[in-house]
């Protein structure tokens, strides 16, 4: 299973504590509406890569002799969306950008399941192999239900903690605004990453795999 975590390390408020970026007022948060949902992801299937095709996407270094007859895809994605109201600051040339509300989704997204095209559909390994990375997809999904309430106490964290901050434009104040919660959640998805790929690992072994070829005679 091949996961990536959507992580961007910025850290946004290294604002100067004097002239303009001393001019927003502080902001009840209480206020912000907050929504968190989450993805378990569409999976999709390609049958047409070849055993070598689908070693080199794994990305591991595996001797000639191993061979890899399937392989799963998945990423986990942010995506965030703020309302927020400009204010002009008393510099004149700047806004204040008070935060109205926050919506974030966090998911798996595409989900990929590679099988060997030498295999025939229906076909004994065809199965034993669907079934393997069908644990995978499940591995993941499950990581993220056991995450997920922790995603939206960390995005009403951020949400918490949150003070108005200067932009010059709407676009400057949606870009500060969306890597400050990716920063906000950067260890937390560094944290389902390594879960994922730990409990992936567990059925990725040379026992599992020699598990997998005793269930059909013919490879």
């Amino acid at each position: 299973m091949k996961v990536t975590g959507l992580i961007v390390l910025v850290m946004l408020f290294a604002i100067p504590a004097t002239g303009w970026a001393a001019s927003c007022a502080s902001q009840d948060t209480r206020h912000i509406k907050v929504n968190v949902t989450r993805d378990m992801g569409r999976v999709v299937y390609d049958f047409r890569r070849s055993q070598a095709e689908l070693k080199r996407m794994s990305g591991q270094n595996l001797s000639s002799a191993w061979q890899v007859n399937g392989l799963t895809e998945g990423t986990f994605t942010s995506r965030s969306s703020a309302r927020f109201t400009l204010k002009p600051s008393r510099k004149g040339r700047y806004y204040c950008v008070r935060l109205n509300s926050v919506a974030l989704k966090v998911g798996l997204d595409r989900i990929v399941i590679y099988i060997a095209n030498k295999y025939r559909r229906n076909s004994c390994p065809f199965r034993a192999v669907m079934s393997h990375e069908q644990e995978h997809v499940e591995i993941n999904r499950r990581v993220l239900r056991r995450v997920g309430w922790r995603i939206d106490e960390e995005v009403r964290s951020a949400v918490y903690r949150y003070k108005p901050f200067s932009a010059r434009s709407e676009a400057e104040a949606q870009r500060k605004l969306s890597k400050y919660f990716d920063d906000a959640l950067s260890p937390l998805f560094r944290e389902l990453n390594a879960q994922a790929d730990e409990e992936n690992a567990r059925i990725d072994t040379e026992a599992s795999y020699k598990y997998l070829t005793r269930q059909c005679d013919r490879w």
